[in-house]
């Protein structure tokens, strides 16, 4: 017996599956898809979340990872105008160490000079300070602590110190010469008070200079130290 519906199953007798049926009818048989039909899929497409940054109104996805830690960024540092004076007061420490500290004008004898340096005077305890003045400028240039600008008020506070001293032994000499001149009293033709007022001691600019650089040192180290 042959399957109206499909031909191709032939009915087989007692065999209620072989029935014809149809969907909808009652019975079991469950007829296989027809040869001629394409096989369907789902019409409906798959979900899929679309992502934030596609439209330009939307709000970026909040970082969910572990903590990132950004270090601050340090402002650009001022231009180290202080150290720089400081070092240039370093050098002219130096300078004024070998300049004359001394002028003496005598008659008959001209005038003579006297460097800080000659004899060994103080002048090379000015020419130490000085360069260690200019260490203490450059070194505030790449680090700028306090114990450098400390360093360098002391240094030229120190050699300040020095000028100023031997300014008032040149003065205390010159009025030492004056004095000799005209100590005995006796003296019927002038000669020796002519003399002394014709003989002069003076402080030489190196020893001005030494006093001015190492003040500016001092000063300078010291706003630096305020501004911190």
């Amino acid at each position: 017996m042959t399957n109206s519906v499909h031909p191709e199953y032939p009915v087989v007798p007692g065999n209620p599956r072989s029935a014809p049926q149809h969907p909808g009818t009652q019975g079991n048989a469950i007829p296989p898809p027809h040869p001629s039909l394409p096989p369907t899929y789902p019409t409906q497409a798959p979900h899929y979340q679309v992502p934030l940054q596609a439209s330009p109104y939307a709000t970026p996805p909040v970082h969910q990872g572990p903590a990132v830690y950004y270090p601050p960024v340090a402002p650009p540092r001022p231009k180290p105008v202080l150290a720089w004076i400081i070092m240039g007061a370093g050098f002219a420490l130096v300078l004024a160490a070998f300049m004359p500290w001394i002028s003496v004008t005598a008659p008959l004898l001209g005038t003579m000079t006297r460097a800080g340096t000659d004899g060994g005077g103080d002048g090379w305890i000015v020419v130490g300070l000085g360069i260690v003045v200019i260490v203490a400028g450059a070194l505030m240039q790449r680090n700028d602590t306090a114990i450098i600008k400390v360093l360098a008020a002391v240094l030229g506070v120190g050699a300040g110190g020095v000028g100023i001293l031997d300014l008032v032994e040149v003065n205390r000499r010159a009025a030492e010469a004056r004095d000799a001149f005209t100590a005995d009293g006796d003296d019927p033709f002038g000669i020796g008070s002519a003399f002394a007022s014709a003989t002069s001691i003076n402080p030489g600019f190196g020893l001005y200079l030494t006093v001015g650089a190492g003040l500016a040192a001092a000063i300078t180290a010291f706003v630096a130290l305020a501004k911190r």
